[in-house]
C-alpha cells in the first residue's frame, strides 16, 4: 500500500504535519507575557497498490502545492498552475482519480 502524508512546515522524525497558532488572548491569565496556543493537524491518506501509482515516490516536484493567494484572479492563476503541473505527471493524475482506502485526520496540541 502507498502511504501519502500531507507535506508540512514542521516535520519531526518522518511525521508530516501542519502547525498553526490560535489566539487565546481573551482567556490568557498571565499578566506579564502572552503566547498563543500551538496546534498541529495531520492528514494521512492510504491508497491501494496500483501500477499507475508505483512511481509516485520518484516525482521530482519540490513545491508543496500550498498557496495563499486571495480569492479572485490570483487564486485562479494558482489553480491553473496546479492543473498544468498535474497534466505533466501521470502518477499524480492516477492519484487524483484514486480513492483512498483509509483516511486519518488528527488534531493535537503542539506546545
Amino acid at each position: 500500500m502507498l502511504d501519502a502524508s500531507a507535506t508540512s512546515w514542521v516535520s519531526r522524525g518522518g511525521d508530516r504535519t501542519r502547525q498553526f497558532a490560535v489566539d487565546v488572548r481573551e482567556t490568557w491569565s498571565e499578566a506579564d507575557w502572552y503566547q498563543p496556543e500551538h496546534w498541529q493537524v495531520s492528514l494521512d491518506l492510504l491508497f491501494p497498490d496500483a501500477p499507475a501509482l508505483a512511481d509516485l515516490d520518484r516525482l521530482d516536484v519540490q513545491d508543496t502545492g500550498f498557496d495563499f493567494s486571495r480569492t479572485g484572479p490570483e487564486r485562479e492563476r494558482a489553480v491553473g498552475e496546479a492543473e498544468r503541473e498535474l497534466r505533466h505527471h501521470p502518477a499524480l493524475q492516477a492519484l487524483w482519480s484514486s480513492t483512498p482506502v483509509r483516511i486519518a485526520v488528527t488534531l493535537d496540541r503542539a506546545d
